[in-house]
């Protein structure tokens, strides 16, 4: 069964919205990592959120992403509203 093939909107805008709530060095994980959608969506969180990416390769391979414990939480904007603090 599976998710639909089109990738809802709410994972495209999730890192700079919750990007303020994430500590440096928390562990993302993003499952069905076989599926271009994902490794799309991981590709542009790791850039957005500073964070390291990779494909853990198991049974059912899976992202994991950590955010730099460098990253600042920096204040975004999203749809002209301020997000950050």
């Amino acid at each position: 069964m599976g998710r639909p093939p089109t990738r809802p909107v709410a994972a495209t805008v999730w890192a700079p919205i919750m990007r303020e709530h994430l500590a440096p060095g928390c562990v993302i994980l993003l499952d069905d990592a076989e599926r271009e959608p994902e490794r799309e969506i991981a590709q542009r969180w790791s850039a957005e959120l500073d964070a390291t990416q990779q494909i853990v390769d198991d049974d059912k391979p899976f992202i994991r992403l950590v955010v730099s414990p460098r990253s600042p939480r920096l204040p975004t904007q999203v749809n002209g509203t301020d997000h950050g603090s």
